[in-house]
């Protein structure tokens, strides 16, 4: 439905008993809000074109506006351009809906019948929810005047059972005759597999205290994340066992990157025997989805060498940024800090018989 306003335009979708009006700039949202109740508008003819039916207050309509979006500069084939995005948050909550409002623009007019892919991805990859459906509501793309802002509303269902996690939303255009995605090029370059990628999101964790650690522990890497306690076997390690290390880390800021532990079973030379090298909770829960304050339980397993010989090692933890192999430095009021290390003060002891 399109209502002319001497103003300006705007786009409406009605839909489920909810009235959309579309992309409006301030004074044509102002007209529609004073647009009286059950109002037929007619051509010069006086046939009826449209009409409206605007309740007392417009509690029920969404407002979309182009403006609040975060722009992006993806060219679909030369054919539409995909402007921009809005989210109702970075979290995504188990269980709950969540929408995906896109903004696209046509640059020439298009009759071929499309359809668009909006789909959450986990941390692998995996489609785990998405929609594919018309493109804007079915509005036809053969009246998008070129350079006409459409906002285009798509709402996932999450399941309740998604674990937490980073995700990212992919989007595209397809032709449903052939199943061909429409090439894709972000910022002049050709994109993978022909989509958009949005993210990082994630979904958090759940909302369980935090686990009481046998060793609390005071070292900050940077100033960006925290080490607060451990857990560390008490007992005797016989040489080719595993090592079951439990870290609890806390973000200090939130950090676009995501940062891998490492942790080195040194000799008393300060040679490594053993080692193990991990995002947190294996890659499930990378640093880079971490809120300011949030606490995060590790778990991760360092395998000694069948030829280790008996004795007392330490251990080593530190953070580094994989790409670039540059470790975070650390900072400590309990344990030994070595620039870019901590030193547990604890020992693990190695024995065969």
């Amino acid at each position: 439905m399109l209502l002319s306003q001497n103003q300006g335009d705007a786009f409406v979708l009605l839909r489920d008993g909810t009235a959309t009006f579309l992309n409006p700039n301030a004074a044509s949202a102002a007209a529609l809000r004073a647009l009286p109740d059950q109002k037929l508008w007619l051509d010069k003819w006086n046939r009826p074109v449209a009409t409206t039916a605007v309740s007392a207050n417009l509690n029920g309509a969404s407002i979309l506006n182009a403006p609040t979006m975060t722009t992006l500069n993806a060219d679909l084939d030369h054919l539409l351009n995909l402007l921009g995005y809005t989210l109702p948050d970075r979290t995504i909550q188990a269980g709950k809906p969540y929408t995906v409002t896109l903004f696209w623009s046509s640059r020439v007019p298009i009759q071929q019948e499309t359809q668009v892919f909006v789909h959450l991805l986990d941390a692998n990859g995996s489609v785990v929810a998405g929609v594919d459906e018309a493109l804007a509501q079915g509005y036809p793309l053969g009246l998008w005047r070129s350079g006409q802002v459409i906002p285009d509303q798509h709402r996932l269902a999450i399941d309740a059972s998604s674990p937490p996690g980073k995700y990212s939303i992919e989007v595209g255009v397809y032709l449903p005759a052939t199943g061909a995605r429409l090439p894709v090029w972000i910022d002049n370059a050709r994109a993978a597999d022909d989509r958009v990628l949005i993210g990082p999101l994630k979904i958090p964790q759940r909302n369980a205290p935090a686990p009481a650690l046998a060793r609390p522990i005071d070292v900050q890497f940077g100033d960006v994340i925290a080490l607060t306690g451990f857990d560390l076997p008490t007992g005797k390690i016989k040489p080719g066992e595993r090592v079951q290390l439990t870290l609890l880390w806390k973000s200090i800021r939130p950090t676009d990157r995501d940062y891998t532990v490492f942790v080195h079973v040194l000799d008393a030379r300060g040679n490594i025997v053993a080692q193990a090298d991990h995002q947190p909770q294996n890659g499930a829960y990378p640093t880079s989805i971490w809120d300011a304050g949030e606490q995060v339980r590790d778990d991760l397993t360092v395998v000694l060498p069948p030829q280790t010989p008996d004795g007392k090692f330490t251990i080593a933890i530190g953070l580094y940024d994989l790409s670039t192999g540059q470790r975070l430095p650390a900072r400590t009021t309990n344990g030994t800090a070595r620039a870019d290390q901590i030193i547990l003060d604890s020992t693990l002891e190695v024995s065969a018989n």
